[in-house]
C-alpha cells in the first residue's frame, strides 16, 4: 500500500532539517472493500531529530498494519555545516599542491636522442 507524507515538518520549516521518507509502501491486512487507494500521513508536526513510526499511524478498526509498529516511516535530520576552507592570506595567491612524480620516467629524456 503507497504511503504519501503530507505537510511541512516544524524541523524543514524553522529548523532548516530535511526530511528523509524511510518507508514508502506499508503491509496491511482489510476487507477487499475497505483497501485504501493511499494512506496520508501528516508529518507537519515533526521536529529536528524526531521520526515518524508505523504506530504513529491513525488507528482504523478496519485496517491492520503488518509491520513492527517501531518500523520508522520517516525522520526529520538536519545537515552538518562542513567546515569553510580558509582564505588565503592577502597578497598570496592560491597555494599551489607540490606535484610529485611517480612512475616510470620517460626512456627517450635520458639520452636526447631518438630512434
Amino acid at each position: 500500500m503507497p504511503l504519501h507524507l503530507v505537510g511541512e515538518p516544524i524541523g524543514v520549516r524553522e529548523g532548516q532539517g530535511y526530511l528523509e521518507q524511510v518507508v514508502r509502501e506499508i503491509d496491511l491486512r482489510c476487507e477487499p472493500r475497505d483497501i485504501p487507494e493511499v494512506i496520508n500521513v501528516d508529518v507537519s508536526n515533526l521536529g529536528v531529530h524526531e521520526s515518524l513510526h508505523i504506530s504513529d499511524l491513525p488507528a482504523d478498526d478496519k485496517l491492520e498494519y503488518l509491520q513492527a509498529p517501531d518500523t520508522v516511516i520517516a525522520t526529520v535530520g538536519i545537515v552538518k555545516e562542513e567546515a569553510a576552507a580558509p582564505a588565503p592570506i592577502e597578497g598570496e595567491g592560491a597555494a599551489e599542491p607540490e606535484l610529485i612524480a611517480k612512475g616510470k620516467k620517460d626512456e627517450d629524456a635520458g639520452d636526447g636522442k631518438k630512434e
